[in-house]
């Protein structure tokens, strides 16, 4: 993936972060916001390229990782800049999605 993918991809994903502000607590739709993870890990997060499936991981090792991401703990290139936008109920959702999803 050319680095103006990867930018073109960074900043849509920034860019529906907010949407997610529209929902009510605990509205959080983990199949809604994984469409925006789609782009980079492949259809349903099925992986497919150089980055990782997130279908079928325990969904603790996710919500971890992102967690890390976004205070910045685990170094990274795009999700450092993604993880932040979202909001805990939103990481439990996206987690809980992508574990249920079959590898």
């Amino acid at each position: 993936m050319s680095g103006h993918h990867r930018l073109a991809i960074a900043t849509l994903a920034v860019a529906l972060g907010p949407l997610s502000a529209l929902a009510g607590p605990g509205d959080a739709d983990g199949a809604a916001l994984a469409v925006a993870c789609f782009s980079c890990h492949g259809p349903e997060g099925r992986g497919g390229g150089e980055i990782p499936a997130l279908a079928g991981r325990d969904a603790g090792e996710i919500a971890r990782q992102l967690s890390g991401y976004a205070d910045g703990s685990i170094p990274g290139t795009i999700m450092p800049r993604l993880a932040p936008s979202y909001t805990g109920a939103e990481v439990t959702a996206l987690a809980d999605w992508f574990a249920e999803v079959a590898p």
